[in-house]
């Protein structure tokens, strides 16, 4: 079976030679120069991961983990969104005893929305989907003063469609509708959004909440953004 330094080791024989500085330079102001790019655009990169993921066979959990450990130690951006991705792909593999806590600490390094609305959405989100007697994870996240794990739970269940469950993200979103950080009130408002486009009693259900806590201008305007007044 392969290793997670070989892993490594494949995509940057990939995804090297497409280094371009002049790309590089904007898609890092984008992300406020927090991180360096090698500059290949999102399309082109999962093109030449994927074609390389195809190859690697089984994974486990644990070489998952120790891929996305050494992901993180790379300067370049293009790699944590290649970890982040496989991770999701490969979700089936992980148990949500072992991998929660390990997502929490991707969330929490290197921290911006770009990863953390993948890993949230398709990694936890999927495992506690899964597994919901771990949904007691997300309580922990929810109190924390980590901005970061905090959107996580908020935004962990938004793309379950009709799975999705109030009596979880009605007082979770209540919980910090105070809280002043603009991504977390941003991931309020797109969950909120996300369950009231679901028909017109979910709507009814949103514009209640709204009205019973003192939820931020933006988080409303998002929550609204879809439903017909």
């Amino acid at each position: 079976m392969i290793d997670a330094k070989d892993v490594i080791a494949a995509w940057r024989a990939v995804l090297e030679p497409h280094r371009d500085p002049a790309r590089a330079a904007p898609m890092a102001a984008y992300m406020r120069d927090q991180f360096a790019f090698l500059g290949i655009a999102a399309p082109e990169r999962r093109r030449l991961v994927r074609a390389c993921d195809r190859t690697f066979g089984s994974l486990s959990e644990e070489t998952l983990h120790e891929v996305a450990r050494l992901a993180w130690q790379l300067p370049e951006r293009e790699y944590q969104y290649a970890a982040a991705e496989l991770l999701c792909d490969r979700i089936a593999v992980a148990s949500a005893g072992s991998t929660l806590p390990f997502v929490a600490t991707l969330v929490t390094t290197k921290p911006w929305w770009d990863t953390v609305d993948v890993l949230c959405r398709h990694a936890a989100g999927a495992l506690v989907r899964r597994e919901p007697t771990s949904l007691p994870f997300f309580e922990g996240w929810l109190a924390s003063d980590d901005r970061w794990l905090i959107r996580s739970a908020i935004l962990h269940q938004e793309r379950w469609g009709s799975e999705m469950d109030w009596d979880w993200i009605a007082p979770a979103c209540a919980s910090r509708a105070d809280h002043p950080d603009f991504f977390v009130r941003k991931a309020i408002g797109w969950v909120l959004r996300t369950f009231a486009h679901r028909g017109p009693a979910e709507a009814d259900a949103v514009r209640t909440l709204l009205g019973q806590h003192s939820f931020s201008g933006l988080s409303q305007r998002e929550a609204l953004r879809r439903v017909k007044h």
